[in-house]
């Protein structure tokens, strides 16, 4: 949450408008259109698969949210876990950098 009220305005940075902001018709749009394109009308899973193979992300980092019936939620778990995965590996590389220059 105090990530999310620090992108905030300067001025608008309290969790009340935080919360005004995610409930406004702007924000429920985005989502709503967010959810369809992440389901397909006949509840097929392409359109979900489809768009994590296009961000090159992993099915199995959202499918507990996506059994409970939560594409968005499944859709930013493999989104989160993508760039986890990029900071771990550049981690990595600076350490195996480091011990080669050791």
């Amino acid at each position: 949450k105090a990530k999310l009220i620090e992108m905030l305005p300067e001025n608008q940075r309290t969790e009340d408008r935080l919360i005004e902001n995610l409930r406004s018709p702007q924000v429920q749009q985005c989502l709503k259109s967010l959810t369809a394109a992440l389901c397909d009308d006949e509840g097929s899973m392409d359109s979900f698969n489809s768009i994590l193979a296009n961000f090159q992300l992993r099915p199995e980092d959202g499918a507990i949210a996506m059994a409970s019936g939560n594409p968005v939620q499944a859709f930013l778990d493999c989104v989160l876990k993508s760039v986890q995965r990029e900071k771990d590996e550049k981690v990595a590389k600076e350490d195996g950098d480091t011990d080669m220059n050791e």
